[in-house]
This record gives structure tokens, sequence and C-alpha cells, in this order.
């Protein structure tokens, strides 16, 4: 499966942006104003979001770049800007 450079959200106050580019490695970046109240809750959802995509693609390896720069957003909108980047990524 081939990957290209994909975005979903915004960097408005409760949401956040979440940039995908193809790379060698798996590289997940954080950027968060919220980082120390919720930096394991933050780090749960992205990477069970993450597990779900490969998952459901049959994937082992994501050979990919994630930069997530987060503005509070809530659990529900963090995880469907992860997802509809790494759908969005893929190459068709």
């Amino acid at each position: 499966m081939e990957f290209i450079k994909s975005e979903a959200g915004s960097l408005e106050s409760s949401d956040c942006l979440v940039s995908v580019e193809p790379s060698e490695n798996f590289i997940l970046e954080i950027v968060s104003t919220v980082d120390k109240q919720f930096h394991e809750l933050i780090i749960n959802d992205i990477k069970s979001t993450i597990e779900k995509f490969k998952n459901q693609h049959g994937i082992s390896e994501l050979p990919l770049k994630v930069k997530i720069e987060d503005r509070g957003a809530l659990s529900f909108a963090l995880k469907a800007r992860v997802m509809t980047a790494l759908s969005r990524s893929i190459k068709r």
C-alpha cells in the first residue's frame, strides 16, 4: 500500500490538525496545549485509532510520519481527525 501526504482538522480552539506524510519508519509527533493534563489520554486515543486503521486495512507496519497539533480537541474529535488523515493518505 502506498501513501501520500494528507491533513485533517484545523488549528482552531478545541480542534486539532493532523498531518500525515510518507516516511521510512513510523514517527508520531504531538504538540498539545493540554498535554500536561491529558497526555496519557491523548496518546491512548491516537494509538487505538492507528491500531484500528491498521487492522481495517491489514497493515502490520505504518511507514508514516503523523504530526498532531492539538488545541484541546475532545477525544471523539481527535480520533476522527486521525482516522480521516490516515484514510486520506492512502494513494488511490
